[in-house]
């Protein structure tokens, strides 16, 4: 045999003499401690066993080893036993071996029954005249694996309810001919059909008017593995001879299998008909508008960008200039020049600047008409004009000649009503408050539904009695000022909350509020416009946030960044990049190459190509700098790609790694070093794991013994002391009396201490098995048993609907036996005991006790034991729960004081916590917390 077959102590097995051993089994056992692999021996008709380092590590670090080594075979797995005995029986009898792979074989390690997978054969192995004389097995845990494919398996369960309760359309098509594999019911609403009617049948089936135009997409997805994006793409559907059409955003990825093998197509769709729909009419509104105002009455035109290029004009705006319809497309400078030094150039730009309207009554304006400058009078304003995204995009300008005083009259009304026209259909929120009450004159929709109202429930009220909320808020001061002094205000982004149902919600708003003057300069009531920009500010501020991290996190790490074109080789790198590379000015990529280490140089090189083609570059090299210094960095880069799937750019990170390569160094030769001692240390350790088994049994039957032979001398004190009683009882005197029953008393406390310690003792060994407990049948049995104690004090007892737990039943009986005794014990002279017993469930994280990190989420069986008792100092409340405590004499209160340490090792038994909570006089609290399995 191997030298280390002679060194094993087979004296501490079954085994025998390895001199008496036959060859077979010899070159077997030495085979088996020399492999690498975990391989296992059953030898002989007790199938004692053999197995080496490889195994054992399977055992776990509480399993079997290492009393399994030489132990009778079925002794040693009771529990797996029925599985694995007829494997064995079958080698035996008929010599063929047996493989199976991935089988579930339970065994005990780790202090508990563990679910372990195995891959294993049983082979037979032979003696020296050929009969078969044992069994050998080679094996291998397959747990993770097993359990890994399970996850998988789950997770594309999980994955496909995920689809069907998504809300919205998914599907997904397996194969070129598009079977429908999984589909919710929003996909299904998009086609009218429902979910049933499309599961696993091909597509195009059931909509063959959408074949021609989806099925290329659908396989170009699947061949080129690129997504395919559509937005706004109209589609029709026909069921029952009716078309259905419609608008959708469309995403269509590949679908992959475990594996990732693309195994067909996967569809995002969302309903965009309404906002479509709602595109267009806003599109033809904008075309009635245009039509609103080539018809309009009097002067109006649009003019659009910084360079006011006009628009929109009508007939009655050209006449004023007296122009021609030449004017449209040239700017407002090229076609009215002599309004240079006339102010308006700036009205129109502020404007368009702040978004403040511009309006101006009896205003002198000098214009060139039939080649002649001449002065009008006009009133006019000029108004900003957003788009969908709110952003200003132009101008609106309208006016009215009162050159002549009659027709200013005229004019003045009309302009009165269009603008009340212009209010109502403005693009942005526009109202006018009359009044020092600022009553609602008119308000537009947009107004009314951004102060979340119905038009018919503002008009002709005052403000602050149709959004009180915003009386408080500063609004009504600024209102205040502008009426008061005439002193148009505006602002962008004011914050304003507003009531919205039974909730506040902040908003964002860009505010202009603007006197109205009368005829005789004074004012009677303000406009105001306001733009909802609350999506924009938020949209900011998350930016802003997100950019800030992004900073910290990169300045924290101390990465360095950079950023390279592929299509013309640049290269862009912060300071901390040039930093870690040792460069000053500005890097290139050759400045880059050229500092990689040349023993490095072409495996970093192929590393970035193969991650070029793949998306992602990760590698490690060294840098080799100018003063010979060597630095380990660590390099993380992601890919950018075109749309046409072509290489674009490098965004990546670098991160100096120097003093983690070399602390991983010197840790693997201190972890050798550590390795070759704990090596030794193990050795000894076996030794003394021996010696603590057989002090273990030697402390089992001393416990045994100890019990019996002290339990004895008291049971014939007992006896005696009944004989002399009832024979020298009249003969005693008093003090003789005194003595006999002080000694019987004595005996008494001894025989009960006795009791509680060995119960002590016993109360550490677990069974094997739990238990299914309803507490309430517990308890039932508990009060019975207590039911002379009960009935003796008239105590009352309520006890809550309790839980159904797993533990040991004898174990918890008597702790609970012992908490509900304790309390009877411990009452208040001429108070009626009250002991209520009540549950609920709590969290890990609320017991307050030093708990792992891993059980502060977990639920817990609260059960409270509340008494009306003599109680105690909350100072002792830890106290009571150790051995041979008692706060209290005999005289007062007898017991052993060994009760409350048997219930705390009871509760821990269960991986429970028990705490206690009392003052004196005020009876006590014992709360009890069981792991919810």
């Amino acid at each position: 045999m191997a030298e280390r077959t002679r060194n094993f102590p087979w004296h501490t097995t079954n085994a025998g003499d390895p001199g008496t051993w036959p060859n077979s089994l010899k070159n077997t056992v030495s085979m088996i401690l020399n492999a690498q692999f975990p391989m296992f021996l059953w030898w002989g008709e007790d199938l004692i066993q053999f197995y080496n380092d490889a195994y054992r590590l399977i055992l776990g670090k509480e399993g079997k080893h290492p009393l399994a080594l030489g132990q009778n075979g079925k002794d040693c797995w009771p529990e797996i036993w029925p599985t694995i005995h007829p494997l064995i029986q079958n080698v035996f009898e008929t010599g063929e071996g047996t493989h199976l792979e991935n089988q579930l074989i339970p065994i005990f390690r780790n202090g508990k029954l563990d679910d372990v997978y195995w891959t294993f054969s049983y082979s037979a192995v032979r003696n020296d005249d050929g009969s078969i004389g044992g069994l050998l097995v080679i094996c291998k845990e397959t747990t993770q694996t097993v359990l890994q494919i399970q996850k998988l398996t789950e997770a594309d369960k999980r994955f496909k309810n995920l689809v069907r309760e998504s809300t919205v359309g998914m599907i997904m098509l397996l194969g070129e001919n598009f079977l429908v594999d999984v589909v919710n019911e929003f996909y299904a609403k998009l086609i009218n059909r429902t979910a049933e009617e499309l599961m696993h049948k091909e597509i195009f089936t059931i909509v063959p008017e959408l074949e021609k135009e989806f099925r290329p997409i659908l396989l170009n997805v699947m061949k080129n593995d690129a997504p395919v994006y559509l937005y706004s793409h109209p589609y029709e559907v026909v069921q029952d001879k009716k078309n259905i059409e419609g608008f959708l955003d469309i995403v269509y990825k590949p679908y992959r299998d475990i594996e990732g093998n693309i195994v067909g197509v996967m569809a995002l769709c969302h309903d965009v008909t309404a906002q479509v729909m709602s595109r267009l009419k806003i599109e033809e509104s904008e075309h009635r508008i245009r039509s609103m105002v080539a018809g309009a009455p009097f002067p109006m035109g649009v003019y659009t960008g910084r360079e006011m290029k006009i628009e929109i004009t009508n007939q009655a705006i050209l006449d004023a200039w007296g122009k021609g319809k030449e004017v449209i497309g040239k700017t407002y400078a090229e076609v009215l020049p002599e309004l240079a030094d006339q102010h308006i150039y700036e009205q129109l730009d502020y404007v368009y600047t702040t978004g403040i309207p511009f309006h101006a009554k009896n205003q002198r304006v000098e214009l060139v008409v039939n080649n002649k400058l001449q002065p009008y009078y006009f009133n006019y304003s000029f108004t900003p004009l957003y788009d969908l995204t709110g952003k200003i995009y132009g101008v609106m300008n309208t006016a009215a000649d009162v050159t002549d005083l009659n027709t200013a009259k005229i004019k003045l009304e009309e302009s009165e009503q269009n603008l009340r026209n212009m209010i109502l259909q403005a693009p942005v929120a526009i109202c006018i408050f009359r009044g020092p009450e600022y009553v609602i004159e008119i308000a537009n929709h947009k107004m009314t539904a951004f102060w979340g109202k119905s038009p018919h429930d503002v008009m002709n009220k005052g403000l602050f009695e149709v959004v009180p909320e915003v009386r408080n808020q500063g609004y009504e001061e600024l209102m205040d000022n502008v009426l008061n002094n005439g002193i148009p205000f505006s602002a962008n982004e004011l914050k304003v909350s507003l009531q919205r149902g039974d909730f506040m919600e902040d908003l964002y708003i860009n505010l202009s509020y603007q006197p109205i003057r009368e005829p005789d300069n004074s004012i009677s009531g303000i406009i105001a416009m306001a733009l909802d920009v609350s999506e924009q500010v938020v949209a900011r501020k998350k930016l802003e946030d997100a950019n800030n991290k992004t900073h910290l996190v990169i300045e924290i790490s101390k990465v360095g960044v950079y950023d390279v074109n592929l299509n013309d080789d640049g290269f862009i790198t912060d300071e901390r990049m040039k930093q870690i590379f040792g460069f000053e000015k500005e890097m290139t990529r050759d400045d880059y190459r050229s500092r990689i280490h040349p023993d490095d140089r072409t495996s970093a090189l192929e590393k970035q190509e193969k991650g070029i083609e793949s998306g992602n570059i990760v590698s490690e090299f060294r840098l080799l700098m100018n003063d010979g210094q060597v630095k380990w960095i660590n390099n993380n880069g992601k890919v950018l790609y075109k749309v046409d799937g072509e290489p674009d750019r490098i965004l990546g990170v670098v991160q100096e790694i120097t003093e983690q390569k070399t602390f991983a160094q010197k840790l693997e030769q201190l972890v050798s070093d550590r390795t070759a001692a704990l090596q030794k240390l193990n050795e000894a350790l076996l030794k003394v794991n021996q010696e603590l088994s057989r002090s273990n049994v030697n402390l089992e039957e001393f416990a045994y013994a100890a019990s019996h032979d002290l339990k004895e001398p008291i049971r014939k004190i007992h006896f005696f002391s009944d004989r002399i009683k009832s024979t020298l009882w009249d003969k005693m005197s008093a003090e003789e009396i005194s003595f006999f029953n002080r000694m019987e008393i004595a005996a008494k406390r001894m025989s009960s201490l006795i009791d509680d310690l060995l119960s002590f003792s016993q109360i550490s060994l677990r069974p094997k098995i739990l238990d299914e407990l309803n507490l309430n049948e517990l308890m039932n049995i508990v009060l019975s048993d207590l039911d002379l104690e009960i009935e003796e004090k008239k105590a009352e007892i309520h006890v809550d609907r309790l839980f159904t737990i797993k533990g040991y039943q004898r174990q918890l009986q008597q702790a609970f036996q012992n908490l509900i005794a304790n309390s009877l014990k411990y009452t208040r002279s001429g108070v009626v005991p009250v002991i209520k017993i009540t549950c609920s469930k709590i969290l890990g994280k609320e017991i307050g006790q030093m708990i792992s990190p891993e059980e502060q989420h977990l639920q817990f069986n609260a059960i409270k034991i509340k008494d009306n008792g003599i109680g105690f100092d909350q100072k002792d409340a830890d106290k009571i729960f150790n051995v041979f405590i008692r706060l209290h004499g005999n005289t007062e209160f007898r017991g052993t004081g060994v009760g409350l340490s048997i219930v705390r090792k009871v509760i821990e038994n269960h991986n429970g916590y028990i705490t206690a909570e009392s003052k004196p006089g005020e009876g006590a609290v014992f709360n009890i917390y069981l792991p919810a399995h």
